[in-house]
This record gives structure tokens, C-alpha cells and sequence, in this order.
């Protein structure tokens, strides 16, 4: 599986339970991971695979930065609308057959098919490493940390309607209702998306993965609905009521890890927060493409709030600030939440 740190942070709860329970645990990770997860030799067994596994994150981490980008720019309809999921479709294109290979032709890979499992558990969102269980031919679960979509659960095979449930991808996670407008249009991408997969990406990823599977290759989208459980990064505190099949489980916050200490500048804010309590601003890593005019806005509501308020630098920086209003570059958000003020 590719290594992101979310994607760590919720397999790494799940392998500490399975460990205390006997089990024994392996990771596939990323080449440049190995530093990062060293902490954890003593109890989980970690295997590096080859150099190319880690350029698929950054072809679907660009697209999904340009979405988010585009959910803050604008609020109509434009060509940069069109132009997303075409620049998806190629950047899949062009890693499909690669990742696919890379994961099975793996040395690493090869040796590892001599031990037994009981599990496999992959990230479920990225469909070239589906070969692996080609190989491994054991029972699997998924785990996606992205939100559920009309995409995925056309996957996984559960009732799906895109004229009303939002996807991220299709650029409807915001528009609450949806115009028919864009219930068309998200009707259309699902459509368009499922040709795709079946006709396309499938049939790239099986040829790529026939030449190391003797047996008969499952593509990835059927692989997807076959599998014994999907762990999916959601809430329904937080998402549209959307329908799931009995072996979903809904696993959203599990991504988040303990809050450390505060630093002396934090603590000194947090202490001094008003009675009215702290408010923490933040447009996330992603997130770059907030206008001047929205920044401002920004500011100016902020500033008649009651609250103290520590906001996460934006791009670009806000005109003018309220005195309750405190800037940062960086902010500890984990550790401001979960601080319980004076």
C-alpha cells in the first residue's frame, strides 16, 4: 500500500489492535517511508518496495489539490469544470500499466508471496496495487481514506443515484441542494467514468498484471466490490446520507492521531483566550486558490465574532485583520481543539 501519513495513521490503529491480539503484521511501503515509520521496527515488520511506487500519489494529489482549488474559486460553471476529470483521465492513463507492474515485478513482492497471510488490506482508492491480490489469493479488506462518492459505490456494487448524491471529483461535494444542472452533469462524469474504468482502465491494469499471474486477473473494479470489507474514511456526522452494504464500515476520524503538547507561544494563546473561547481557522494543506476579495470576507466576519480567533496564514494574506484575529503560518490544531481553556 502507498504510504500517506493518514493512510498510516489508520492501518497503524488497526495493526496495533490486530498485534495485541497475537497477529502478526507486514507492511508494504513506499520507497523514502522507511525513516518515517522506523519507530515502529520493534513490533511491525516493514518492506520497501520499488522507486516508481511512489509517483502514482502525486498525479491524483495534484488533481484533487486543482479540485479543491477550483471548490474555493468559483461557483458557476466554467471549462476548467470540463478540463478536471480530463486531466484525471490522463494522468490515470499514464499510470496505470506503469503502477500495476511496478507493485508485481517487485522483488520484494515476489519474496513476500512465500509467507502465509490470513489478510491482505490495501488502500482501496488506488486501483494499481488491486494486482497484489492477484497474487496473493487470501481474503482482503480496503481502506480508503478519501471520502466515499457515487464512483466508488458504483464500485463496491450499493445502490448509487449521482443525480442526488454530491461527489468530490465531479465537483458537486459543495452543492447542497444540487441544481438539475448539476445533477445532470454529475450523472454524465459517473457515466462517462464507469466506461472508463470498465473499458479502459480495467483492461490496462489486466494486461500489465497477466504477465506475473498465471491464474485468470481480476480487474480492479470488480476487485473493488469482491472484497470481504471496506473501511471508509467517513461519518455520517459529516457526509450526505448516502446508502452502504453491510460489509462498509465507517471509519472517519480514525485518521487522527493524539495532540502533543502545545508550545509555550500556544499555550500563552489558548490561556488567554477570552471567556468566549478560541476559534480555529483553517483552509487545510490543499487549499490555495482562496481570492482576495474571499480573504477579506474572511477577515471581516471573523472580526465581529465574540471569540479569539487563530487562522492559518492564507494566500493571499487578508487586508486588514480584527483585534481578536491572530495570524499564524503554522498552527497546532489538534493540540488548540483539544485544549481545555480557562
Amino acid at each position: 500500500m502507498n504510504l500517506e501519513r493518514a493512510t498510516f495513521t489508520m492501518l497503524h490503529a488497526i495493526a496495533e489492535v490486530l498485534s495485541n491480539r497475537g497477529h502478526n503484521i507486514t507492511f508494504l511501503l513506499p520507497i523514502g517511508s522507511g525513516e518515517s515509520v522506523s519507530k515502529y521496527n520493534d513490533k511491525f515488520q516493514f518492506i520497501t518496495l520499488g522507486d516508481r511506487c511512489r509517483v502514482q500519489k502525486t498525479i491524483i494529489y495534484d488533481t484533487v489539490r486543482q479540485a479543491q482549488d477550483m471548490t474555493i474559486q468559483s461557483s458557476t460553471f466554467s471549462m476548467e469544470t470540463i478540463k478536471l476529470p480530463i486531466n484525471l483521465i490522463i494522468g490515470y492513463i499514464h499510470s496505470l500499466a506503469t503502477g500495476t507492474e511496478d507493485y508485481l515485478c517487485d522483488v520484494a513482492v515476489t519474496d513476500l508471496l512465500k509467507s502465509k497471510f490470513d489478510l491482505v488490506m490495501i488502500e482501496g482508492s488506488y486501483l494499481w496495487i488491486h494486482g497484489l491480490l492477484n497474487r496473493f489469493n487470501v481474503p482482503y479488506a480496503l481502506l480508503t481514506t478519501c471520502a466515499p462518492s457515487p464512483l466508488t459505490n458504483s464500485w463496491n456494487r450499493a445502490p448509487n443515484l449521482p443525480s442526488v448524491l454530491p461527489g468530490f471529483m465531479a465537483h458537486t461535494n459543495h452543492r447542497k441542494p444540487m441544481s438539475f444542472f448539476w445533477r445532470l452533469y454529475s450523472t454524465f462524469l459517473l457515466s462517462a467514468s464507469q466506461v472508463f474504468f470498465t473499458t479502459i482502465a480495467d483492461r490496462t491494469m489486466v494486461t500489465a498484471a497477466s504477465a506475473y499471474v498465471a491464474d485468470v486477473v481480476v480487474p480492479p473494479t470488480v476487485s473493488f466490490s469482491r472484497s470481504d470489507l471496506w473501511l471508509t474514511n467517513a461519518d455520517y456526522a459529516t457526509d450526505v446520507p448516502r446508502p452502504y452494504l453491510p460489509n462498509t464500515v465507517m471509519v472517519g476520524g480514525l485518521s487522527i492521531e493524539e495532540a502533543k503538547p502545545l508550545t509555550e507561544e500556544f499555550q500563552t494563546i489558548a490561556d488567554g483566550a477570552n471567556t468566549h473561547g478560541l476559534l480555529v481557522v483553517s483552509m487545510g494543506t490543499v487549499v490555495t486558490g482562496v481570492s482576495q476579495q474571499q480573504t477579506d470576507a474572511m477577515a471581516a466576519a471573523f472580526a465581529r465574532l465574540p471569540q479569539t480567533v487563530i487562522w492559518k496564514t492564507p494566500t493571499p494574506r487578508p487586508t486588514v485583520i480584527g483585534n481578536n484575529t491572530l495570524l499564524r503560518s503554522w498552527i497546532p490544531q489538534k493540540g488548540l481543539l483539544g485544549k481545555k481553556l480557562k
